[in-house]
């Protein structure tokens, strides 16, 4: 009887949880998908992937190891990136020595 008595409660509350995730069409809160309007015209869209795939910056499908390489340029001089690592090199170096007191 136990048995039969856990089986049903079980039915119910698992036909109960599939009922809670129906979906209600007339909910506000979720509204219905709308097409959504764009500011680029498709030749647009077609240039642009014509000049991407000219210029290699279009990766084809399975070719995740081919990324382009963009080299940024810096706007340091090698003297100011060699002071400014000198001055954080000292900095760290200066908290470390402030914390030595600290018991471990």
């Amino acid at each position: 009887m136990n048995r039969t008595l856990a089986a049903f409660v079980f039915a119910a509350a698992s036909l109960g949880a599939t009922a809670s995730f129906a979906e209600n069409l007339n909910n506000p809160a979720f509204p219905a998908d709308t097409a959504q309007g764009t500011q680029v015209s498709r030749a647009e869209v077609q240039a642009d992937l014509a000049q991407a795939r000219a210029d290699g910056s279009l990766l084809s499908a399975g070719d995740n190891t081919a990324y382009p390489v963009i080299q940024a340029r810096s706007t340091l001089s090698r003297e100011q990136v060699q002071a400014e690592a000198r001055s954080t090199s000292r900095a760290s170096y200066a908290s470390l020595s402030t914390h030595r007191e600290m018991p471990l």
